[in-house]
């Protein structure tokens, strides 16, 4: 997720997401050449063969208790869970382009833009530098130069592989390993106070952070005010999809990153394996109609912000997204298209892993970064 194109995705405009693909998922990859469709209609909704009443997209059937298949596969689902308040995570991924990655072998330099060519800055940067100007003291010291250069991550490369409101990432994906000791700062969109917590999900005491920010190796992102109903059908400018993302900021804090190798490879497949047995499942169980505006607002203010029932699949998938997009919907046509892509995946051909030897500047000589570059597409993802 680190240098952030746009790709052209088809969005549906029927009323109901049945048996047949959603946004033309014959065409999951990262090529596409149609162009930019509108939003989704605002009756769109996600719907499978019907179910009791009691049942939702995030609960069992009232009746019963869940099935021990139900309970397998949320433990499967289960290591891919990032909720408040244990986001710490060490072990992040980042799609990205060959280029970059040909780039990286030859300069070993993990985090080399502060923005993106293209789309100028991102919506993190926008909203970090909005905090910075009502003197939110931690917020202007993530606003210098010492942590403008960034990557965007997640744990599980499943939950962005196909990108958010047409954004595309690269088909390249780097393992990021960061340090025992480091920092995650959690930003959210809706909250005012931004929090620290170390690689243990312990509270770092503001005062300590301030006085140690080379500790911090990444800010926990969560876009969780979306946009809905007209302007989200519109898809005008001020369109917010919700969305989560880790933004590694501090390369003095990253332990090894790694391309190609068996361990990354391993781990697609795992993810693969995880999602084809929830896919299966949505088949004998599937969830009770929902509509898609609705599902994205549920994620952010509900699903997103506490631990969730491990014994039910929905739960626990829907905790390890990072994006509220249609892609990602607990759909047996989604998620069969994107276990099929995590499985077409091919290793870079030279696999390498390197640790940085890059070190943080004295906080006396931090220098604060120059005003964010807001870009206006048509439509936005994280821009």
């Amino acid at each position: 997720m680190s240098s952030r194109r746009r790709s052209l995705r088809v969005r549906t405009t029927t009323t109901t997401i049945g048996t047949s693909a959603l946004i033309a998922l014959g065409s999951v990859g990262c090529n596409r050449s149609s162009a930019p469709a509108p939003f989704a209609s605002t009756d769109v909704s996600i719907t499978q063969p019907a179910v009791s009443p009691g049942q939702t997209s995030a609960s069992p059937a009232a009746s019963a208790a869940p099935d021990p298949d139900e309970a397998s596969v949320a433990k499967a689902l289960e290591p891919y869970v990032v909720t408040l308040p244990n986001i710490a995570r060490r072990t992040l991924y980042t799609w990205t382009t060959r280029a970059q990655i040909e780039a990286l072998e030859k300069d070993r330099v993990l985090l080399t833009r502060s923005e993106s060519p293209e789309h100028g800055a991102s919506f993190y940067d926008q909203v970090l530098d909005q905090r910075a100007k009502t003197n939110d003291p931690l917020a202007k010291v993530l606003r210098t130069q010492a942590f403008a250069r960034a990557r965007f991550a997640w744990p599980a490369p499943f939950a962005t592989r196909l990108g958010i409101g047409g954004e595309s990432y690269g088909d390249e994906l780097i393992q990021v390993v960061l340090k025992p000791d480091a920092w995650f700062v959690i930003l959210r969109i809706s909250s005012n106070d931004m929090l620290v917590v170390d690689a243990n999900n312990q509270p770092v005491a503001m005062a300590n952070a301030l006085a140690h920010p080379e500790r911090i190796a990444a800010v926990y992102f969560v876009q969780d005010k979306p946009a809905t109903g007209y302007r989200l059908s519109m898809a005008g400018p001020n369109e917010r999809l919700a969305y989560r993302e880790y933004v590694i900021c501090n390369e003095s804090m990253v332990a090894s990153y790694s391309v190609g190798t068996k361990e990354i490879a391993a781990e697609l497949e795992a993810e693969a394996n995880a999602l084809e047995q929830y896919s299966k499942h949505l088949e004998m169980y599937p969830i009770r109609d929902e509509h898609w505006q609705k599902w994205m607002v549920r994620l952010a203010t509900n699903v997103w912000t506490k631990p969730p029932n491990l014994r039910f699949t929905s739960q626990v998938y829907e905790a390890a997204l990072a994006f509220a997009d249609s892609p990602y919907l607990p759909l047996t046509t989604t998620l069969d298209a994107l276990v099929d892509d995590l499985r077409e995946r091919r290793m870079y051909d030279k696999p390498f892993t390197h640790v940085p030897t890059a070190t943080f500047p004295r906080p006396a000589t931090l220098v604060p970064s120059p005003p964010p570059r807001v870009v206006k597409p048509k439509w936005n993802g994280t821009f």
